[in-house]
């Protein structure tokens, strides 16, 4: 064999060795040896193993801050590496390149590896990282503040606050080349504090004033010193108006101020004042009092803390007025009865019409709002019953004669006055009429009595109404017997004696007999009678709106007490 016969064959053993071990050592599909992402060398791996491998890599941002740093995975910002783009941007080595000798060497040169990651942006969990981190990361600034402890001002300085934007932690955050491990450094904002010690230095000079300076406090011939000790241990320091200044802190000066007030002050007398019928009748003065104003003395003290001096403080004497005791008389007149009603009627709740008539004896009266004209409720049917009486008198009606549910009128008249029942009234209304009746109730003297609340339908319109003055004046008569036979007289008020609402009127006259008809409707609460007392007997009209039966029982009972003592 020739010497150029030898080389022939030993480069063609070269050539097939290397082909050969390109085979062997070379993976199929895999990356060139120049393959690296960051810290993640990739070289000669599958590109599958490539991408897990890559995919599986922490990719860090470092985040640099005023106070210091934080490591965070790009994950929880919202950025993740694409491996396989990533990977699919490196050189491969495939199967044909092995078969060339050295390829596998030098393709990398001929196909440069861009060496860079390819990141998605989840925009939406970046800007709530972003706001989220902002938040965490600012700092309120810190207002400087001036406090007195042990005798001494002390002022502490102020200090800035930070804040950071979250558009700008995006964008900083997203234009990263992430590789592996990154950092960022944020910008702060500054946030100047509104109170700085410049503010708060005016009280510097103030200060050392009233270290040095005794104040005296006088009024007439009472002094009383206070230390610059004792004024200080008061202050507090408040701002008005962005000036700052001292104030007395009025619990901690009213020892002091209690102390000198005690030498000075003169407790008001009593003055004795006595009523009768809720008039004066006579009057014993009881002496003044006197103290020191407090108010003023507190803003003598607000203003010269504020400017201290050698000028004694002349407090302001404050007059008491005595006190003064009402010792109240009632006598027995209608005048006095009239007294009592309108106190009673004054420290009670609820609106009132009230009307006492005295049948005989005295023949007391006494009257409060008579004329207001008010919604009837079922005191109507007193009324209504009248008119029955006096239709039957002039036989005009039988009262015998069937009416409503089984019950003849008169049946009817009994039940709506002894148990308020509202069919048998309006059956009879409509037998009677209610126009009728109206005429009937205006004929016999009274005014402003109004039963037709009907149109000319038969259809409710309005309410029934009436005051406390024709109230009262229907009742007087009808007791009197004036206006219906004796008979029919006794029948009515015997009815009314018999009411089964007994809360009102019958409550508060200590066990008299009582002839009443109450009346309820809505916010209405009406009782209205005639008091069998032990020694007077008189018409009571009580008519209320918003009260109680409480009140209307508590008043009778005042009444009664009244007309019976």
């Amino acid at each position: 064999m020739t010497n150029k016969q030898t080389l022939v064959a030993a480069f063609s053993f070269a050539i097939f060795s290397i082909i050969v071990l390109q085979l062997i050592f070379i993976p199929n599909n895999s990356l060139a040896f120049n393959s690296k992402i960051g810290n993640t060398n990739l070289s000669k791996k599958p590109k599958t193993q490539a991408i897990n491998l890559l995919g599986s890599q922490p990719q860090t941002i470092t985040i640099a801050y005023k106070d210091g740093e934080k490591s965070i995975d790009s994950k929880d910002a919202g950025i993740s590496i694409d491996a396989e783009k990533t990977v699919n941007n490196l050189t491969i080595i495939s199967l044909k390149d092995k078969l060339v000798p050295l390829l596998p060497i030098i393709k990398p040169y001929f196909h440069k590896n861009s060496n860079q990651a390819v990141f998605t942006v989840d925009d939406n969990k970046l800007n709530e990282f972003s706001t989220a981190l902002a938040n965490d990361l600012a700092k309120p600034a810190t207002d400087a503040t001036a406090t007195i402890e042990n005798n001494q001002l002390n002022i502490k300085q102020e200090s800035a606050g930070v804040s950071y934007d979250p558009a700008e932690i995006s964008n900083t955050i997203k234009n990263l080349q992430l590789l592996n491990t990154s950092k960022i450094e944020l910008k702060p904002n500054e946030i100047n504090a509104k109170v700085d010690t410049k503010k708060l230095s005016v009280l510097n000079e103030k200060f050392d004033k009233l270290k040095n300076q005794q104040l005296i406090l006088k009024i007439d011939s009472l002094s009383q010193q206070i230390t610059s000790e004792q004024l200080i241990s008061t202050l507090d320091i408040i701002s008005a108006d962005d000036t700052y200044k001292f104030v007395i802190n009025k619990d901690k000066i009213l020892p002091i101020f209690t102390e000198l007030n005690q030498k000075y002050s003169v407790p008001a007398g009593t003055t004795q004042v006595k009523l009768v019928d809720d008039v004066e009748v006579s009057r014993q003065n009881g002496q003044p009092g006197k103290t020191i104003n407090k108010d003023a003395t507190f803003g003598a003290l607000d203003e010269w803390v504020n400017n201290p001096n050698t000028d004694t403080i002349q407090l302001k004497p404050l007059s008491l007025a005595a006190n003064v005791i009402y010792q109240k008389q009632y006598s027995k007149s209608s005048a006095q009865l009239q007294a009592k009603i309108n106190a009673w009627i004054a420290t009670h709740n609820g609106v009132y019409q009230v009307a006492i008539v005295e049948l005989g004896g005295q023949g007391r009266e006494a009257s409060y709002n008579v004329n207001q004209q008010t919604v009837m409720a079922s005191t109507y049917k007193t009324f209504l019953a009248y008119t029955a009486y006096k239709l039957a008198e002039s036989g005009s009606l039988d009262l015998n004669s069937a009416l409503y549910g089984g019950k003849n009128i008169e049946q009817c008249i009994a039940t709506m006055i002894i148990n308020s029942d509202n069919d048998c009234a309006v059956a009879l209304g409509r037998k009677i009429g209610w126009a009728k009746a109206d005429q009937i109730i205006a004929a016999a003297g009274f005014n402003n009595v109004k039963l037709n609340n009907y149109d000319s339908a038969g259809n409710l319109n309005s309410d029934k109404m009436v005051n406390a003055k024709e109230q009262a004046k229907f009742i007087a008569q009808l007791s009197a017997g004036s206006l219906i036979s004796g008979q029919n007289t006794n029948k009515l008020l015997g009815y009314m004696k018999n009411q089964v609402y007994r809360n009102g009127i019958p409550a508060g006259s200590r066990g008299a007999v009582v002839a009443d008809k109450v009346g309820f409707l809505d916010n209405y609460l009406h009782d209205v009678g005639v008091v069998y007392g032990a020694k007077s007997t008189y018409a009571i009209v009580i008519m209320s709106e918003g009260s109680s039966w409480s009140n209307i029982k508590d008043l009778s009972q005042a009444i009664y007490d009244f007309m019976n003592e």
